[in-house]
């Protein structure tokens, strides 16, 4: 018998797809004035991801907005403003606010090491 088990991912192809249509999204919108196509690559990854269950990134969650689903990007499609302990985000297409913690020593929970169960190359 071999020891050479390949796991099986569940969900790859979603994973895929998601990084795939985010890519998407992020070159239309470089290339683009219009940002139509943008936003709808960017909904389209939103519901595929909420009907496979698979949670988003905390960076690609960050950089679309919630209300138009327009890709956020600093002075070109949102504003920054840094207070003492947040970071607010506002879209210039609608108008709507996201605000982070900017605490120094702060860390997501997916950054730390204690997080990381497995790593699964593909």
């Amino acid at each position: 018998m071999s020891n050479n088990h390949i796991k099986s991912v569940t969900g790859k192809d979603v994973f895929e797809r998601i990084n795939y249509l985010y890519q998407l999204s992020c070159i239309t919108f470089k290339s683009n004035e219009n940002n139509v196509a943008s936003s709808l690559y960017s909904n389209l990854l939103m519901n595929i991801s909420k009907k496979a269950v698979q949670r988003l990134e905390p960076n690609i969650k960050r950089s679309i907005c919630k209300k138009c689903h327009n890709l956020l990007i600093p002075g070109v499609s949102a504003t920054i403003r840094i207070r003492k302990k947040n970071v607010k985000w506002t879209c210039k297409r609608c108008h709507s606010t996201k605000v982070f913690k900017a605490v120094p020593g702060y860390q997501l929970w997916i950054d730390n090491k204690e997080a990381i169960v497995e790593t699964v190359q593909f």
